[in-house]
């Protein structure tokens, strides 16, 4: 539905010594170039771990229809995961559906 936020929720495994900036990089496909864009770089802090790694999450507000990509990378660009989504406004909520891979 239209103004709905669209989260992206990262899980990382690191050292408990790790303290690092992790981006989320959300990127749009284009269909008329055939490639694509990025739309937001969104970071945030972990810091001192825990057993179960790192969480973190960012959302977006203003998710225009289509195939959409998030990026989850360090500061420097270096990816070390990704997921993949496509976005479809309708007019009534429906179901949430969570991916865990």
């Amino acid at each position: 539905v239209a103004g709905q936020r669209v989260y992206v929720f990262s899980s990382i495994y690191a050292p408990r010594t790790v303290d690092a900036t992790i981006v989320h990089q959300w990127e749009l496909y284009d269909d008329t170039t055939r490639s694509w864009t990025e739309i937001d770089r969104l970071p945030f802090f972990v810091s001192g771990g825990r057993r179960s790694g790192f969480r973190g999450f960012t959302y977006k507000t203003v998710v225009p229809a289509g195939k959409w990509r998030v990026n989850v990378a360090t500061l420097d660009g270096r990816i070390f995961g990704r997921q993949a989504f496509e976005v479809v406004h309708v007019a009534e909520p429906v179901e949430t559906i969570v991916i865990v891979e």
